[in-house]
């Protein structure tokens, strides 16, 4: 199973690297929101775990729930959790994320085990699913 995380801040990306690797999943890395369709033609992703936000000096400027929107228009239904930054004026609504769906909502500071439980809920899941 394959687990991309977009992450433009280096740490917190290479920590939940960690996490996946220990959980049995192939880890791929991606820095920007921008450009994902390729990824998503050359590998089969099975989740994604997104804490990067708009470059300043992105032509586009896209949103992380933008960024799961236009996953979902592509046709890629996999599972999304997002990161919310601690003390954010406009915070994620939960209720949006529901309705664009499969998306998980962390606020920072995380917690390892929340989010190595939320992996191994995905991959519980697809082994649900493949043997279903």
């Amino acid at each position: 199973m394959v687990i991309l995380i977009v992450n433009h801040h280096g740490s917190l990306g290479k920590l939940i690297g960690q996490i996946a690797l220990q959980g049995g999943w192939k880890v791929l890395i991606a820095d920007r929101l921008e450009n994902m369709q390729a990824i998503f033609q050359n590998n089969q992703i099975d989740l994604v775990v997104c804490d990067a936000t708009p470059e300043e000096e992105a032509v586009e400027k896209i949103s992380r729930l933008d960024f799961t929107r236009s996953l979902r228009k592509l046709g890629i239904k996999v599972p999304v959790i997002l990161f919310e930054d601690q003390g954010t004026e406009v915070a994620l609504d939960p209720e949006l994320a529901k309705e664009i769906g499969g998306i998980q909502i962390f606020r920072k500071p995380i917690h390892i085990h929340e989010i190595r439980n939320a992996m191994d809920q995905v991959k519980a899941e697809i082994l649900k699913k493949k043997k279903g």
